[in-house]
């Protein structure tokens, strides 16, 4: 079944080309939070943290994770990150599956956006058109839960790995396109799939990278009305102006019977590793790793309320994803 989809040409970066000389990926540890996190009115129905807007069907939960000053954009100053998945929709034409929208936003202090803003992109990882999985309590720490870290979701290896196809784009390109963050994700793209046909102990061809401006502030700050009210505001501190950066689709079976066992598949309940690279003069001073896990808004992991958890339903995907991808190459 695998082996059109994963076959791919060897080419890796040499070994002393995987980090530019100085250039180390920097990983937070820093609390994730939900909007159980600060008060929020119930009658604040139009908020995405409105506690009177949190239905009890498990497909139609809005999903919410908060890092407070999680990203380093200069030396004295912070972004947060907001992951919010809502909104759940068909997935095209195919039958039992169903996608949720997954949307990155900044949190920016507004003393930040009164100086020159460095530009920074964000880059958006998932696996299989869902989140990664859920590590294994031996492969990490039990204090590193409920953070940040990417501690046995991307090790240290890969961090480096990946911060070497950021800093090669920005060696290569010679122009300003080094700052063109969509370009950025292909150029990350194109060397993960045409390298090994393993990648951070995860099939290459599985991984897929989206890339958006981190703040891009010429397009100004969110104004929906679901993230603009002051006591519901879903970010740390809640005083930070929303910018949206860019969202992605996670695509999940329906049929709750179809599942498998253990930690292959991430679904809505695992990890969502986002990427930050910040430019200095159109070189690259600093790539971060987070990695976020969308909660409740109570602050709690997603549980599948009909015996299993979400993270396993996503054999119809896999083989939609085998399928579009065979055909591809054999063309």
């Amino acid at each position: 079944m695998y082996a059109h989809y994963l076959a791919a040409a060897v080419f890796l970066l040499p070994e002393s080309q995987w980090l530019v000389a100085g250039q180390e990926p920097q990983q937070a540890q820093v609390k994730i939070d939900s909007c159980s996190s600060f008060a929020c009115a119930s009658s604040a129905a139009n908020s995405v943290c409105s506690s009177s807007n949190q239905p009890d069907d498990i497909t139609q939960t809005t999903l919410v994770s908060i890092a407070s000053n999680v990203v380093n954009l200069t030396s004295d100053s912070q972004l947060s990150l907001t992951l919010i998945e809502a909104g759940r929709t068909q997935f095209g034409n195919a039958p039992g599956l169903e996608a949720y929208e997954r949307t990155l936003y900044a949190g920016a202090p507004s003393s930040l956006l009164q100086g020159d803003v460095p530009a920074s992109c964000a880059l958006i990882l998932q696996y299989q058109s869902q989140t990664f999985p859920i590590p294994n309590e031996s492969d990490r720490d039990g204090n590193m839960n409920g953070t940040t870290s990417c501690a046995g979701i991307l090790d240290q290896d890969c961090l480096e790995r990946f911060t070497s196809f950021i800093t090669s784009f920005d060696s290569s390109s010679g122009n300003d396109s080094a700052t063109d963050c969509a370009t950025l994700a292909s150029h990350v793209n194109t060397q993960i799939h045409s390298g090994d046909i393993h990648l951070c102990n995860f099939y290459s061809n599985l991984i897929e990278v989206t890339g958006a401006p981190l703040l891009n502030t010429s397009t100004g700050s969110s104004n929906e009305e679901s993230l603009t009210q002051d006591a519901c505001r879903p970010t740390l501190p809640q005083s930070n102006s929303l910018y949206r950066v860019g969202s992605v689709q996670t695509v999940v079976q329906t049929d709750s019977d179809e599942r498998i066992g253990g930690d292959v598949f991430g679904g809505r309940q695992g990890y969502t590793p986002v990427i930050t690279a910040v430019y200095d003069g159109g070189n690259v001073s600093s790539v971060q790793f987070a990695c976020m896990q969308a909660l409740r808004k109570s602050g709690e992991v997603l549980e599948d309320t009909s015996g299993g958890n979400s993270r396993g339903r996503a054999r119809l995907a896999l083989l939609i994803l085998t399928a579009v991808a065979t055909a591809a190459a054999l063309m």
